[in-house]
């Protein structure tokens, strides 16, 4: 009678050691971090960068989470770029490549650098939020023309959510944060 109770339970714990095993070694992959290229009619963007790596096997039992940011955090730099009746913000996300090894073996993934290739990769499941002076003017899919938002010159703030799998228990969301000063010094 022992031995039927045991044996689920040494079952159930195997189980639970191996998952955990599955969570520890592939919690945050820094080496699979994709680059992206962000332009406002083709002037290219400075952006701050946010990662969450998420692994769940069972939700609410098994759920491993961890957060990367990108180091460009505290370089204060603001983005112009000059007022047109066609705004348009390209988004362009990249998987990042040793050129000699052709591995992915680089945790510098958020930088371009001439060591590197990279393959262009379609964007997942991508969210777009532009606000002015605290009012929310576009919050839903992302949209390549946003003329009808950027209506004036001033200073707009942009956040743009992507999610990608990295594996079959494993998401990546990626955050990116930028403003940009449409018509420069006349903002408000």
């Amino acid at each position: 009678m022992l031995s039927e109770v045991l044996k689920p339970v040494g079952t159930l714990i195997i189980i639970i050691v191996a998952e955990f095993l599955i969570l520890f070694f592939n919690l945050n992959n820094i080496y699979e971090r994709n680059a992206f290229k962000v332009s406002i009619n083709n002037q290219e963007l400075y952006v701050y960068y946010s990662e969450q790596y998420r692994s769940v096997i069972f939700p609410f039992l098994l759920d491993a989470r961890n957060s990367v940011h990108s180091p460009n955090a505290v370089i204060p730099v603001i983005n112009k770029v000059e007022y047109s009746e066609n705004m348009e913000l390209d988004l362009t996300e990249f998987e990042v490549y040793h050129k000699k090894s052709n591995t992915r073996d680089s945790a510098e993934g958020w930088y371009f650098s001439s060591k590197y290739n990279y393959k262009e990769t379609r964007m997942q499941d991508v969210k777009l939020i532009i606000k002015r002076k605290g009012n929310i003017l576009y919050d839903g899919d992302y949209i390549k023309n946003i003329s009808s938002y950027i209506v004036e010159p001033g200073r707009y703030f942009f956040q743009v959510k992507t999610r990608r799998k990295i594996n079959f228990y494993t998401t990546v969301k990626t955050h990116m944060n930028f403003n940009v000063i449409v018509d420069g010094d006349k903002y408000e």
